[in-house]
């Protein structure tokens, strides 16, 4: 059991080195054939955060798992970016809320979750579903290209990450880099997966519990980081911004990529408790932002991470 549990700690730290070096990578690409930094902020960076989360998924299915992981991840990795990563973020440095983040991307965000709803309907997501959630993601990536952010919000957003500043001399260096992100990603994604089964499988814990607490939890980690990092810069707002712009793309993404494989069926608790829980985790974040007055604070921040450990403690003893 020691090595289950090893096999779950190196999965996370596997991943999240995968994640910091294919952003860091595939934004250094970008820049090289001078792809603008508004493609790459809304597309580039999105993308490769979600990967992770995107593989474990991926593989879950390949591996003939449940689909309650497949999914599990999904909400999980959601609760956990609103609670856990926002909920420390806040605790650090309250932060300012735009009026475009209440009003134009939170209302983006219950839209998706709608859509997410009326495809979970029936405890099965088909193939045809995962192509209606990528057209939508395809749609959304459009209409954010069209209506974009206000550039100062994008800068802001940017400065995260180190890597955007300036093309890279040679481009073998970020190719090589993101071949072995590639490598980091996959060893991670099998060494959490094959973890966390085992546990489940030793302790007698379902396939949902272990995918929404400890495999969320670990594709989370570079979300975590983001917000660590972010916090101890002083930057504004980037984190909210990161964390709405990846639960919008987490269902979008990672459902279609999965059911590509298999369609996902799941358990009747995932559609009662988990999603009607993820929805209640992103009203109370928009609801603390409009009470606010368009600023979030450190006691925000602790009803945030408060709610999202007491929502894991009620998954293991439910």
């Amino acid at each position: 059991m020691t090595l289950s549990w090893l096999l779950i700690l190196l999965g996370m730290f596997l991943l999240y080195l995968g994640a910091e070096l294919l952003v860091r990578s595939a934004v250094q690409i970008a820049l090289h054939f001078k792809v603008p930094k508004l493609v790459i902020g809304l597309t580039v960076v999105a993308f490769a955060t979600s990967t992770p989360e995107a593989l474990v998924s991926i593989f879950s299915q390949l591996k003939g798992a449940a689909g309650d992981i497949a999914l599990g991840n999904v909400l999980g990795s959601n609760i956990a970016n609103v609670g856990l990563v926002l909920g420390v973020y806040l605790m650090i440095r309250p932060c300012d809320v735009t009026h475009g983040m209440k009003w134009q991307k939170m209302p983006i965000l219950f839209v998706v979750y709608l859509l997410l709803f009326l495809v979970m309907v029936g405890g099965k997501i088909s193939r045809i579903e995962g192509i209606y959630l990528f057209l939508v993601l395809i749609f959304y990536n459009i209409f954010q290209y069209f209506f974009p952010p206000k550039k100062v919000e994008l800068e802001e957003e940017l400065k995260v990450h180190d890597e955007v500043k300036r093309p890279p001399v040679k481009i073998t260096l970020p190719i090589f880099a993101a071949i072995g992100s590639a490598v980091l990603l996959i060893l991670g994604t099998q060494a959490l997966l094959d973890g966390a089964l085992k546990v489940a499988e030793h302790f007698q814990i379902s396939e949902r519990v272990i995918a929404i607490s400890v495999i969320a939890f670990g594709t989370s980690l570079p979300e975590l980081a983001t917000a660590l990092v972010a916090a101890f810069r002083k930057e504004q707002e980037i984190l909210v911004g990161t964390v709405v712009g990846s639960n919008i793309f987490n269902p979008l993404l990672i459902i279609p990529f999965a059911t590509m494989i298999n369609p996902i069926y799941f358990s009747q608790k995932m559609l009662l408790i988990d999603f009607p829980l993820m929805v209640a985790f992103t009203v109370l974040l928009w609801v603390l932002m409009v009470l606010g007055n368009n600023r979030l604070s450190r006691i925000d921040g602790s009803i945030l991470l408060l709610s999202y450990v007491s929502y894991v403690t009620f998954l293991f003893f439910s």
